[in-house]
């Protein structure tokens, strides 16, 4: 009766024994999928990061291109403002030239009437002539105008060509608004994404760290079975000898 015990002891540790092997190899499978999981998450996160750098990157440059653009709808502008002041301003010079003409005829006017001969060709001339309408005309001060004004529309114009020059994108300036609008909204979508993934790589590593310690544990109870199933097959052949010795 004691060896029928001890053998059910020992058939019982071994059914024990095959349920370790068994939950130890669904163990190992589970590990292998989640360490795959995490490899998939690790690549994932590298890809957020790497879509995340290049949107900031193109944001940033499209943010520069629209400030260019802001200026040069300014420039513009003033541009036109220039161009407008420019013209009237040399309608003026013209004006004060002509003035100006008119005061130097005046004085010869002026010797006609008082020597009676044409100070330019010497001929006698009798009776009063009439100078000609001159106006208050500051043409040396509209000379300046004039060149500040030019020098102005030079200096704007190099700077508003040097920003189309140095855009990057051929974007227009309501159009490029809607992009880096867009690029903005795509931009905290992957960083939403990637936020997910960096909790999600939290979580596999917590659950590959528990399945590694519940390996341990299912390793060392099954290695301990085994030694009592050993223990138990050697003392069960022993009195099985002992039994059939003094049969």
């Amino acid at each position: 009766r004691l060896v029928g015990s001890e053998m059910c002891i020992r058939d019982s540790l071994g059914d024990k024994i095959k349920e370790d092997e068994k939950n130890l190899e669904e163990l190992r499978k589970t590990y292998d999928k989640v360490t795959k999981d995490l490899a998939d998450a690790k690549d994932e996160d590298f890809a957020y990061k790497e879509k995340i750098s290049t949107l900031n990157v193109k944001i940033e440059n499209l943010g520069k291109d629209y400030k260019k653009l802001v200026e040069n709808k300014a420039y513009e502008e003033e541009l036109e403002k220039i161009g407008k002041d420019l013209e009237s301003t040399e309608k003026l010079k013209e004006k004060a030239d002509q003035d100006h003409d008119h005061i130097e005829i005046n004085k010869l006017i002026d010797r006609l009437n008082a020597e009676g001969l044409c100070p330019v060709c010497g001929k006698a001339h009798t009776g009063e002539r009439e100078k000609l309408p001159v106006g208050d005309f500051d043409l040396e001060k509209i000379s300046q105008d004039l060149a500040d004004l030019k020098i102005s529309l030079e200096k704007t114009r190099a700077i508003y060509e040097k920003n189309l020059k140095d855009l990057g994108t051929a974007y227009k300036l309501n159009e490029i608004e809607k992009i880096i609008s867009e690029n903005k909204d795509l931009l905290k979508t992957y960083e939403d994404l990637a936020d997910k993934n960096k909790i999600k790589i939290k979580d596999l590593r917590q659950s590959l760290s528990k399945m590694a310690e519940n390996g341990k544990t299912l390793k060392k109870e099954k290695e301990v079975r085994e030694i009592s199933y050993q223990e138990t097959v050697s003392y069960t052949h022993l009195r099985a000898h002992e039994t059939l010795r003094y049969l």
